[in-house]
């Protein structure tokens, strides 16, 4: 038996006391993390960590720096050989993808995007999408006449962060929970809309995977069999499964009769079963790369269109009655309460997937593939009240300083150079008293995290650098501090493609990142700098990572472009925001996306 040399074994256990110890592992990311990182576990952070993360100063930077060193590309035309298109000066031709806010519904407008391509390392496909919504002639949607930003008047709204305007008055209001309006001068995002009475005007119903909503489509089966498509294949009309039908009013608006209201604890239920006739139908063939909700769908070629179709939807809605039960005060909210305050109810029906076929006597039963829906509850709202995010107040103006512009004058007929302000207070500035008419805003939306709040999945392909850059984690968990399961329901359906951990608050509020920025700066829109700084030694370690990223950018032009027709799927989550599309309709937008 070898003799033991001290009490603790060989000596040579403690061989590694001779190694470095004057390197450490380095500063990891700001937080305190829990050892055992197990369902339901989160991280919590310091006041100083707090602030330094929410500052905006560093996004500004940033996109101010990608706008000095131009590191962006325009997104041109192209024809089916790659090649650009040019005009008749020979400059290339934008790319310009025409749609409409609130498709199928009696207030949808006209809207088209144009995009930015940003070269990153930080997404599989090497790029983010930047796409600037611009409204074509948006209608008037009335004059706020009041606003109710006084804390001490209104310290409730206060602490939930709601600046309560009254005014306006256009139907159009009630479709556009999340949209920003502006007075041309003021800007600001739609939380809520309510009753001249502070009731909700809106009450928005979500359907579990378990109650999925079904579509089925009747239509004349000799039209069907005179169609080129179902004549080309030798009139089998199962060549229609899996194109995408289009019921042309699919925000379908009616008075509530037959709806069945069924109240519990915390929820309440709507099961509705709506039937219509001598209804437009289209099947249309996208040979786009893009779902057909976010075009012009007029624009896309049919290969069925009738005025003859009759239609069954059927559904069984879950409202979450805390969203709604504050407006009630002591009377419990129930939902024949609900039932009496409203006297319309709309579906949403997005372009589906046709999941079959029937011939039934002389009709074409066309059904689609199941899908989570939406019934939507309205109470009228003629003098009613908007509830606005405070956190997204912005204010427009020249950037003109005692009357002059600092800029180089531009060509005849060239917009000058205006100036935005992201650090507006509403509870302290005077916004929306200019008594203009409020219109929709143009918008700024990008597919990056830090404006989405959310991570895409990417394919796994591997670089020309031989790196194989995917990113895509496993399927999200929820963890504690995650969005309730209710809010979350239409996305969560979609949680092998998006994740997300973007929260009520930062979707009302003046979203930002330094690609918008960078693309505001293009725009001649330029960002009034923050004054939110992050600490001393935030910044000093923001430069020198700065420094760094400015260096590579030249060298992520070339795998953008080599990567960059994997998939369409960031570009698609851009347009779906710039058309305020919630969670519901993105799921089924990603969802039925090809890419």
């Amino acid at each position: 038996m070898p003799r033991k040399q001290n009490g603790f074994g060989k000596s040579k256990s403690f061989n590694g006391v001779n190694a470095r110890t004057d390197k450490g592992k380095g500063k990891a990311a700001a937080g305190t993390y829990p050892s055992n990182r197990q369902f339901g576990s989160s991280v919590h952070r310091t006041i100083i960590e707090k602030y330094d993360l929410e500052s905006t100063w560093a996004k500004w930077r940033r996109g101010m720096e990608y706008y000095y060193q131009s590191a962006y590309e325009d997104m041109f035309e192209r024809d089916a050989n790659g090649n650009l298109v040019v005009d008749a000066n020979g400059d290339p031709v934008r790319q310009v993808i025409n749609s409409k806010l609130y498709q199928g519904t009696p207030e949808e407008m006209d809207v088209s995007f144009i995009g930015w391509r940003y070269p990153t390392k930080n997404a599989d496909t090497r790029n983010h999408y930047v796409v600037r919504r611009d409204n074509i002639n948006p209608p008037n949607l009335g004059v706020i006449t009041s606003v109710q930003n006084s804390p001490d008047l209104y310290p409730d709204n206060k602490a939930r962060g709601e600046i309560w305007v009254q005014g306006a008055g256009s139907t159009a209001l009630k479709r556009m929970v999340g949209e920003r309006v502006t007075d041309e001068v003021t800007e600001a995002t739609i939380i809520n809309v309510l009753t001249s009475a502070k009731r909700p005007a809106i009450y928005v119903g979500k359907s579990y995977p378990q109650n999925s909503t079904t579509l089925t489509v009747s239509v004349p089966l000799a039209e069907v069999l005179a169609t080129t498509q179902v004549q080309n294949n030798n009139g089998d009309v199962q060549c229609l499964v899996g194109e995408v039908g289009y019921l042309k009013d699919f925000f379908v608006e009616q008075a509530i009769t037959n709806e069945v209201f069924t109240d519990g604890d915390y929820y309440f239920e709507v099961t509705a079963e709506e039937v219509g006739s001598n209804q437009g139908f289209e099947i249309l063939d996208n040979t786009g790369d893009l779902p057909p909700s976010l075009y012009d769908i007029t624009n896309l070629p049919k290969l069925y269109d009738t005025v003859n179709a009759s239609y069954t939807l059927k559904g069984t809605y879950t409202y979450q009655k805390e969203l709604y039960q504050r407006f009630f005060g002591r009377q419990y909210l129930t939902a024949d309460v609900v039932k009496s305050e409203v006297s319309t109810a709309a579906f949403t029906v997005m372009p589906f997937t046709i999941l079959s076929v029937l011939v039934v006597g002389s009709q074409l039963e066309i059904t689609s593939i199941p899908f989570d829906g939406e019934l939507t509850l309205y109470a009228q709202n003629d003098n009613g009240y908007l509830i606005m995010a405070d956190n997204s107040f912005t204010k427009t103006e020249l950037d003109e300083y005692d009357g002059e512009s600092y800029h180089a004058p531009g060509a005849p007929g060239e917009a000058p150079w205006r100036r935005i302000d992201t650090d507006v207070n509403p509870w302290m500035d005077e916004v929306f008293t200019s008594g203009n008419q409020l219109k929709t805003a143009n918008a700024y939306c990008c597919s990056c995290p830090d404006y989405a709040h959310a991570k895409i999945r990417m394919p796994e392909t591997q670089g020309s650098d031989g790196e194989i850059p995917n990113r895509q984690v496993r399927y999200p968990l929820p963890t504690v501090m995650s969005e309730s399961d209710f809010r979350a329901l239409g996305l969560n359906q979609a949680a092998g493609i998006v994740q997300s951990w973007e929260d009520q608050r930062h979707r009302n509020s003046f979203r930002m990142c330094k690609h918008t920025i960078a693309t505001m700066f293009v725009d001649k829109l330029k960002v009034k700098e923050p004054n939110s700084y992050p600490t001393v030694e935030a910044r000093i370690s923001f430069e020198e990572k700065l420094k760094k990223d400015i260096e590579e950018t030249g060298e992520q032009f070339i795998p953008s472009v080599e990567r960059s027709g994997i998939t369409t799927i960031e570009l698609i989550y851009a347009l779906a925001n710039g058309l305020n599309l919630d969670d519901v309709e993105l799921a089924t937008v990603v969802l039925n996306s090809k890419y």
